[in-house]
């Protein structure tokens, strides 16, 4: 039998700034009678956090996506072999259909369609293959009959950190199919989804520990499912029952949807997880990651102090640093922050050989942001040097002078 249970909740963010959950989700289970066959159809939508009315959005992306799939499926007038119906054209469909739902909603209610802006993940089960539609930043992790498993979609984001495509930005929809057998799947929105699933970067790992219970715990009927669902939801909520608050890690909006094959389920094979051996890739990834971050970061200097170099001694530049949003991503936030002056809480020469050596650096770096420091110096002079001038000669209103302020958002000396 196929089993299923969606969860949705509200984030502890959204809690404090009483805020609408922005996260919507939807299973079901049907009978075909024409696959003559039971299908799941599960979706989610995360509703993005800038938009005014994005709760909106991904309730209606996800209503109209999953009630034009099970519409399709109960009104085939033929009888179609279950693997050779065409799932992906439907799915394709049915993200037509919502996009033109939330399009007219726009209109209705007359506000610009982009604040109804929102994710969306949808999959359709018959027991053993899974197809699904995708785009923004939710996932699908699937269990393999043979004991593997693997996020199945892709993380959607845009150039900016923290950015994420939503559901009409149609040419970067993507639709798929299992490769293998699925025993049980889970879908997620970012706010559970990071907390399970590594990074791009770190490669995409799956910490199966956390989704071991919900991939494998049996439901042999929606009874039993209904005891995981109330389960999951008090965890979530941070009962007190556990020991671990999970609303402690994860403060974004809640949904977490499980699917499974209940006999596939029961005859999974052991299933393994190497602590050990993932705490040293860790660290592996984690150190690729930063020596990709410093080499850049030299590459940046190096780049500037050649710039700096090539200027008239005439001409004075002074750059503005806008500050760091919340969006921005911490690689951006290193590299803005690296490209402010200097200020007199520069470290000491023997400082930063002892950071140096800690970060594994050669003696370039640090000669660079000496030679960059020094640079710094001598701008700030000249510019002095012209505000004297200026207040000297042309800057006396009334026995006051002029004077030239700095950005609020730049606490560094010039």
């Amino acid at each position: 039998m196929l089993t299923h249970f969606d969860i949705t909740q509200c984030g502890e963010k959204h809690i404090e700034k009483n805020l609408p959950c922005q996260d919507c989700s939807c299973s079901c289970r049907i009978y075909s009678e024409s696959l003559k066959h039971d299908i799941v159809i599960a979706s989610v939508a995360d509703g993005v956090g800038s938009c005014e009315l994005s709760q909106d959005g991904s309730k209606m992306a996800v209503e109209s996506c999953v009630q034009y799939i099970v519409d399709a499926l109960k009104n085939l007038k033929k009888h179609f072999k279950l693997t050779e119906f065409p799932f992906h054209k439907l799915l394709k469909c049915a993200f037509e259909h919502a996009l033109s739902r939330v399009e007219k909603l726009s209109e209705e209610m007359e506000i610009p369609f982009m604040e109804f802006d929102s994710t969306l993940t949808t999959a359709i089960y018959d027991g053993e293959n899974l197809w699904f539609g995708h785009i923004g930043d939710d996932g699908i992790v699937v269990l393999y009959s043979d004991g593997t498993y693997e996020m199945i979609t892709t993380r959607h984001k845009g150039e900016e950190a923290h950015s994420v495509l939503p559901l009409r930005d149609q040419e970067s929809w993507e639709f798929g199919v299992s490769s293998k057998t699925v025993a049980s799947f889970v879908l997620m929105t970012d706010g559970v989804l990071d907390y399970c699933v590594d990074s791009k970067a770190m490669g995409s790992r799956v910490y199966f520990p956390f989704l071991e219970p919900a991939l494998t715990t049996v439901m042999k009927n929606d009874k039993q499912a209904g005891v995981q669902k109330k389960e999951w939801s008090e965890y979530f909520k941070g009962s007190d029952d556990y020991q671990d608050k999970f609303r402690t890690h994860v403060t974004d909006d809640i949904t977490f949807v499980v699917v499974q094959n209940a006999k596939l389920v029961k005859n999974l094979p052991e299933i393994e997880f190497d602590f050990d051996r993932w705490e040293e890739e860790t660290q592996k990834r984690k150190k690729e990651i930063d020596d990709n971050l410093y080499a850049e970061f030299r590459r940046y200097k190096a780049a500037q102090m050649q710039t700096g170099a090539e200027k008239s001694d005439d001409e004075v530049i002074v750059d503005t640093v806008s500050p760091v949003s919340d969006s921005d991503s911490a690689h951006d936030q290193e590299t803005r922050a690296s490209s402010q002056t200097y200020s007199s809480s520069t470290p000491t020469a023997s400082q930063m050989n002892a950071s140096e050596s800690e970060a594994g650096l050669g003696g370039s770096f640090v000669e660079t942001v000496s030679d960059v420091v020094s640079l710094a110096n001598q701008i700030g002079k000249k510019i002095r040097k012209q505000i004297d001038e200026i207040g000297g000669s042309k800057g006396k209103r009334n026995g006051n002078v002029k004077k030239v302020e700095q950005s609020p958002n730049d606490d560094s000396e010039v």
